[in-house]
């Protein structure tokens, strides 16, 4: 899935996989938020006594699907965690990397196994059990779609969606993005008509700035996965016509993609030096960037007491990219944990 906040994105999620369980298929949903939330909170217990939502590993069951009659999108983590605290949690770069690097295995996993069971994060479940040819779920008789990995996420920024299309890669198995595609004003609005979940009004704004949407008619050799993707234009459809997009899903799912080429650990070794110089070199520019704005709008008397600080951030994102060889870094990722650390420093020097 991908999209900005309240675009429709959990419903769509949900609906798909409903709708695969209803035909036969076995399907599940990752819930980045679910995960979050249930990390978050098992790092603060510090006794087996937990919330519900993170004291089991048990999936989740799957909720009914939204009513077709609406076109907004449920509150963000309440499908699984049953959370309707109107709180904002702090952001915590930490755990916001622990959960993608836990929803990547869950997904891998879920792909293998065929079984929410033992993942140790919650799991929305749709159905676990597939049926076979012949009579679906409806009772009409049909061939049950493959079985259906849904993640339930924003993957605002193209690097994002690219670990989802290695697990696919790797197990040899059909990949498909579904973007909910929505204006922000129209996001903004339904956000404000939630009585719960509802997000800061900046974050969603923010994120439609920095959204890299998938665009499946351009051709881009080195995003490969941008092209498996299918367009859901939620801000002027009502979610009722989603089906119609359905036939596309399948045939994605249905062509397995190629698995990766294996070469030798020599050249292995040397792309990854590559790699990692290229992401040192584009971090260290969009670092540049991001100091040069702040210095620019900062008063004069405060720039020679941000200078020094801003620098040594920069050294150490430098230095950890240096240091850590056999990590996966995406600059995206590394550009927003920095502008975090930017935001901390500020409120330290102000």
């Amino acid at each position: 899935m991908v999209g900005i906040p309240a675009s429709g994105k959990s419903s769509l999620a949900r609906l798909v996989a409903h709708h695969a369980a209803s035909l036969g298929a076995a399907a599940w949903i990752v819930d980045l938020d679910a995960i979050e939330s249930h990390l978050a909170a098992a790092a603060a217990s510090s006794s087996s006594s937990s919330p519900s939502c993170s004291s089991s590993s048990s999936p989740s069951l799957l909720p009914p699907p939204p009513s077709c009659g609406a076109c907004a999108s449920p509150p963000s983590g309440g499908s699984s965690c049953g959370s309707s605290s109107p709180g904002l949690r702090p952001f915590d770069v930490g755990a916001w990397r622990a959960s993608r690097r836990a929803a990547e295995e869950a997904a891998s996993r879920l792909v293998e196994t065929r079984t929410a069971e033992g993942l140790g994060v919650p799991v929305v479940v749709a159905s676990d059990r597939r049926i076979g040819p012949g009579e679906g779920r409806t009772g009409l008789p049909v061939a049950p779609p493959p079985d259906v990995v849904v993640v339930d996420d924003n993957m605002y920024y193209t690097g994002m969606r690219a670990p989802y299309y290695s697990v696919a890669r790797s197990c040899n198995c059909g990949y498909a993005q579904l973007y909910a595609a929505c204006g922000v004003e129209c996001a903004v609005e339904r956000n404000s008509q939630r009585t719960h979940g509802r997000v800061p009004e900046f974050v969603i704004r923010n994120m439609a700035t920095k959204l890299q949407a998938p665009d499946p008619n351009l051709p881009n050799k080195e995003n490969k996965w941008d092209s498996h993707t299918v367009v859901f234009h939620s801000d002027s459809h009502p979610l009722s016509e989603w089906s119609d997009l359905w036939g596309s899903l399948l045939s994605l799912w249905a062509i397995p993609l190629p698995p990766k080429i294996t070469i030798d650990e020599a050249s292995q070794a040397a792309s990854r030096q590559t790699n990692l110089q290229s992401v040192a070199h584009q971090f260290d520019l969009q670092a540049r960037d991001m100091i040069g704005g702040v210095m620019k709008s900062s008063p004069p008397d405060k720039r020679h007491i941000l200078a020094k600080p801003l620098a040594d951030l920069k050294a150490q994102f430098i230095q950890r990219i240096h240091q850590t060889p056999s990590a996966m870094f995406s600059v995206s990722e590394l550009s927003l944990e920095f502008e975090m650390g930017i935001k901390h420093l500020l409120t330290l020097c102000y």
